[in-house]
């Protein structure tokens, strides 16, 4: 897990004794266009890198003549690179969410996918003071 979510559970546990080793944290799940995207991505990737290195044994395995395009992806093996490691870089930044939520009993304490911003410590008080049953401990 993240940092920012360790730092949150240390601060929530002993800020709210009653939540020490309830606290899970997960990730929050892409779009399922995204993750289409990724994979397809991802396998165009893997592909063009097959045909930099074993197109001519690969095609000529299934009988067919090499395509130009093969010649010049070979022919400026940098420029391939570059571009293949962008359409990574591209396809798995799709999958990230950016999302930092934190939820008690399916209540909403804090969304940064609302906000676009991390929680302060205020802003946890503030939602947690919204749950019935969830004050923090007064301190004397």
């Amino acid at each position: 897990m993240s940092r920012n979510f360790v730092e949150l559970q240390k601060f929530l546990e002993m800020t709210y004794p009653q939540l020490i080793g309830r606290i899970q944290g997960t990730f929050y799940p892409p779009p399922f266009y995204a993750v289409i995207l990724s994979n397809i991505g991802s396998w165009l990737m893997w592909g063009a890198i097959a045909f930099q290195f074993a197109g001519d044994s690969i095609l000529g395995m299934l009988g067919v003549s090499s395509p130009p395009w093969l010649t010049n992806l070979r022919a400026n093996p940098m420029r391939t690179f570059v571009v293949l490691f962008i359409l990574n870089t591209l396809a798995g930044s799709m999958t990230k969410t950016g999302a930092f939520e934190v939820y008690v009993n399916g209540a909403t304490v804090f969304s940064r996918l609302e906000t676009g911003r991390f929680p302060s410590v205020q802003d946890i008080h503030d939602g947690f003071s919204k749950i019935p049953g969830m004050d923090p401990p007064r301190r004397f």
